[in-house]
């Protein structure tokens, strides 16, 4: 699901990762890997959600922070861009004209805004920064993987390490992993670079209210808390050019494993079993379990506490949801949360007044009940919902209505 910025394709090309000795391939709002078994498609799909969780992470916690730790922050209102009146003036007029904007467009409008150069000089910066996060980027790597080290990606052999580049719009970065510290390098935002705002996102929409708020108090004869928030201010909407800049990897992802009928049958013993071993820690030693990857952890969690997720407008994923539910799983999967709020998932057949509990449903069922509950509770518009083998456990026929 893309947003209307998302015209350009974002390229993933690895070198010796996993299996891969080489690949490159587009990123669209529909993308299918089809291919062999074990040729790589499935460490191509965690790496891409290990990055969109990273990138959306980073400028989240970097930059969408109103407060005075933010780094972009202390730039903007230090030594390097002084909040003087004038440039507090002429920053509020840019947030208030592209308030006007952000009211009066629709998503078919032209989807973006351009972003002058005082604001363009205060993200240039932030060019270098992701350049000092390769670690980061690897430990998140680390995680969707469910494994040590980095290096075990590294295809067997090769010495040189494995390298990942990304290219989206004018962002370019490089990772390359080896055994030992990894290294990144890249992202160049020069004087030349386009910088826009996309004034059609859920971020986008929490900056406006915040600006809103803002600018509609009156200043008082101490402007000083008022200056400061325009720097807040500048520290969001800089972080939304940043989230263009970098677009589709802001992003938040979304990924259903390919072991999902298993967990959807299982995932009740499999939590009741944690609560136990973690209510006996400490009065007996156990031997180590093995470490859950990354999706397979989020995708438990998601199912742990999917009542806890709001809904709001989502006329297009629950229009979604209802086509696989009418047209291929001929019934409605509900969800309900039990007597101590754990959430019990069933089947409901057309024309039955009853609901049959997942675990005793067929296969397809199972498979396809995750992809009704993601889109019906959990994804949203713009964000990108990674779906590994697709075609499990359906006839054919499914296979093609799916």
């Amino acid at each position: 699901m893309a947003t209307p910025t998302q015209t350009e394709p974002l390229q993933l090309s690895v070198s010796n990762f996993g299996p891969i000795a080489k690949a490159e391939i587009d990123l669209r709002p529909l993308t299918v890997f089809v291919g062999p078994s074990n040729t790589g498609k499935s460490y191509l799909a965690i790496l891409i959600y290990a990055l969109h969780r990273f990138f959306g992470a980073y400028i989240e916690n970097r930059y969408f922070e109103f407060e005075s730790k933010s780094p972009l922050l202390r730039g903007i209102i230090g030594e390097q861009f002084l909040l003087s009146n004038s440039n507090v003036k002429r920053l509020a007029d840019w947030i208030r004209d592209v308030l006007r904007q952000v009211d009066t467009k629709k998503p078919s409008d032209s989807p973006s805004i351009q972003v002058p150069d005082f604001i363009r000089a205060m993200v240039r910066p932030l060019s270098s920064d992701l350049n000092n996060f390769s670690e980061d980027i690897a430990e998140e790597i680390e995680r969707g993987f469910g494994i040590a080290d980095t290096a075990r990606l590294i295809r067997h052999g090769n010495r040189d390490g494995a390298k990942i580049t990304l290219r989206f719009k004018s962002f370019a970065y490089e990772l390359v992993l080896k055994r030992g510290k990894p290294k990144g390098a890249g992202i160049s935002i020069t004087e030349e670079t386009p910088l826009y705002i996309n004034p059609h996102t859920r971020r986008m929409q929490a900056v406006s209210f915040w600006a809103h708020a803002v600018l509609s108090t009156p200043i008082s004869g101490d402007d000083s808390r008022w200056r400061q928030n325009v720097g807040y201010l500048i520290v969001g909407f800089s972080a939304l050019v940043l989230s263009d800049v970098v677009s589709p990897l802001s992003n938040t992802a979304h990924y259903l494993p390919a072991d999902r009928t298993g967990i959807m049958h299982a995932h009740r013993v499999v939590v009741a079993s944690l609560i136990e071993s973690a209510s006996r820690m400490g009065l007996r030693r156990d031997p180590p379990l093995p470490a859950l990857s990354g999706v397979l952890a989020d995708f438990l969690e998601n199912l742990i506490e999917i009542g806890d997720f709001t809904t709001g407008e989502r006329s297009n994923e629950e229009n979604l949801a209802a086509s696989l539910e009418q047209q291929i799983l001929k019934g409605a999967i509900h969800s309900k949360a039990s007597g101590a709020g754990y959430q019990m998932f069933s089947y409901q057949p057309q024309g039955w007044r009853e609901d049959v509990p997942l675990m005793n449903t067929s296969s397809m069922v199972s498979e396809l009940a995750p992809v009704v509950l993601y889109l019906r509770h959990i994804v949203q518009p713009g964000d990108v919902l990674i779906i590994e083998e697709p075609e499990s456990h359906l006839h054919p026929s499914m296979q093609v209505e799916f």
